[in-house]
């Protein structure tokens, strides 16, 4: 039954093995599928960090460029006095009584008035070689498009977002999956199942079928132990009864031992007793019986007077405890002795000790000794002194640690607050931030995914940077604000962001005055209640 039981309890442990390196086997096999299709879209895309970056600039000067050319361009306004119908670079135009209609003329602009005229609008040649510059950028723009297999700046940017997404997932899932084999392979798990089924079944045909199979390794514990307290019991039985062979052995050797010992002790007696009657026979041819009893009687008495005397004396040593008394006079002979050896060695140490403080009274020690008993006492006072002043020190630091954190709070705070509410302006209502103690941007939150703030683009870290400046200007003086001046910023922002930029920047400008200088207006077109000065 205990062998049944502890090979049931190692069988459902395996099968308990093999249950977990099936599952950690199907895990990892679900993690692989994840991991490789995270690293195919990782390799599928062509946009990057640097490829965004190039992108970004190409299309800053491409902007740049348009600018450029439009400020030098030459304005041309046709206005129909009546229904006009003409063309303008062979494009059909219709104007009714009273429209108008601009083009701009960077590189030459034809305008042809059926059976009236035909008009040649020619720029100056700098605009000629602004718009060749600009078509220069416009080629360079496009070929990057094309080279990076994508339509736009903003589709770039997703792309790259989606890319680190992807990279952030692979270098997740191996990580995943490196806790999954935990210093194994797949192949090692794979073959580790293969060996535990083919256990597990030989175990279940071989098993005999006279008790059932507990249904689980709780139970096959709780059966072989038992079965093992039943073995134990039967064991200890079988110890009892051999200890008590033993000993029944032993009082049977005893026994015999005693047997042969008397069987000797008869015969030496015997002959003792055979010695005896011959010279008792040997007494009697000498004497008579009646002197050999009176003198018997006599040895007798003496002999109960000796045991008598011999009594009394065993009482009294059997009062006084020999023992006792010699182990006791042992030890004190053995502590007089010591006592002597120490009192000796006292003696030498003592004489050397005298002669030691004879030469140092004479060398002036002693008076040193008294020098510098008070030298340690005077420093023991300065030292206790000095304690108590490094504890008022630290009391004194600690209480302004603990005021200068509260106040860093209270000014933290405001500030974080400032910095969402614009934020969300920008990114959506799930924005949030992170600031350290130092008043740094540490880390930035969207959708429930959380970037610390170096792994932030160059556009995000600069639009979280204006933000920032814009909430410390509001919350500096609560009367208004402070003024705030931004030069040439949102460099790195795409469109849309221009535009949620635009509202947050026209959110603060209602608390503090903010100046914006720039070259490229058109960045800051989605400032609502913004007042352009032209220079």
């Amino acid at each position: 039954m205990y062998a049944t039981a502890r090979d049931d309890l190692a069988h459902l442990d395996e099968v308990d093995r093999q249950v977990r390196a099936e599952k950690r086997l199907r895990d990892y096999k679900a993690v692989a599928a994840r991991l490789q299709s995270a690293s195919q879209t990782v390799h599928q895309l062509q946009i990057d960090d640097r490829a965004l970056d190039e992108l970004r600039a190409l299309d800053r000067a491409l902007e740049l460029a348009r600018q450029k050319r439009d400020l030098a361009a030459t304005k041309v306004f046709v206005a129909a006095e009546a229904p006009l119908d003409f063309a303008i670079d062979r494009e059909p135009v219709s104007l009714g009584s009273g429209d108008v209609t601009e083009r701009t003329v960077a590189a030459g602009l034809d305008i042809h008035l059926p059976g009236v005229a035909s008009v040649r609008v020619a720029p100056p040649h700098s605009a000629a070689e602004l718009d060749a510059e600009f078509g220069e950028a416009e080629r360079g723009y496009g070929e990057a498009l094309g080279r990076y297999r994508v339509e736009s700046l903003e589709e770039a940017i997703r792309q790259n977002e989606g890319r680190r997404a992807a990279e952030q997932d692979v270098r997740q899932l191996k990580t995943r999956a490196k806790e999954i084999l935990e210093d194994e392979t797949a192949e090692e798990i794979a073959e580790l199942v293969r060996s535990l089924n083919g256990s597990i079944e030989t175990y279940r045909a071989q098993r005999a079928p006279d008790q059932d199979l507990p249904p689980g390794p709780a139970e096959a514990r709780e059966r072989a132990a038992s079965a093992e307290r039943l073995l134990q019991e039967a064991e200890d039985g079988v110890e009892q009864a051999r200890q008590k062979e033993t000993e029944q052995r032993d009082e049977l050797a005893g026994a015999d031992a005693s047997l042969r010992n008397a069987a000797q002790s008869v015969v030496g007696l015997e002959a003792t007793l055979g010695e005896k009657q011959s010279r008792l026979a040997t007494a009697r041819e000498a004497s008579r019986d009646e002197a050999l009893a009176k003198a018997i009687e006599e040895k007798k008495e003496n002999l109960r007077t000796l045991e008598q005397a011999v009594a009394e004396i065993r009482e009294q040593l059997d009062a006084l405890n020999p023992e006792s008394v010699e182990a006791l006079y042992t030890n004190a002979k053995d502590a007089l002795e010591r006592g002597r050896k120490d009192l000796q060695t006292a003696e030498r140490n003592l004489a050397v000790l005298d002669d030691r403080l004879e030469q140092a009274q004479a060398d002036g020690r002693f008076e040193a000794l008294e020098a510098a008993d008070r030298r340690y006492q005077e420093l023991h006072a300065e030292l206790q002194a000095t304690q108590r002043r490094a504890a008022a020190a630290e009391r004194l630091w600690i209480t302004m640690n603990e005021h200068r954190d509260a106040a860093r709070q209270a000014y933290v705070r405001p500030l974080k607050e400032a910095i969402e509410r614009l934020g969300q302006i920008v990114f959506g209502p799930t924005f949030e931030i992170a600031i350290g103690d130092d008043w740094t941007l540490e880390a930035r939150t969207l959708e429930d995914s959380t970037l610390s703030f170096e792994d932030l683009s160059i556009g995000a870290k600069e639009q979280l940077g204006i933000l920032t400046r814009l909430a410390a200007a509001q919350i500096v003086a609560p009367q208004g604000g402070v003024p705030l001046i931004i030069d040439d910023a949102l460099g790195f922002s795409d469109p849309s962001r221009l535009d949620t930029m635009g509202a947050a920047i026209a959110a603060a400008g209602r608390h503090c005055q903010v100046v914006i200088l720039t070259c490229t207006p058109g960045r800051f077109s989605n400032v609502g209640s913004a007042t352009t000065v032209q220079f």
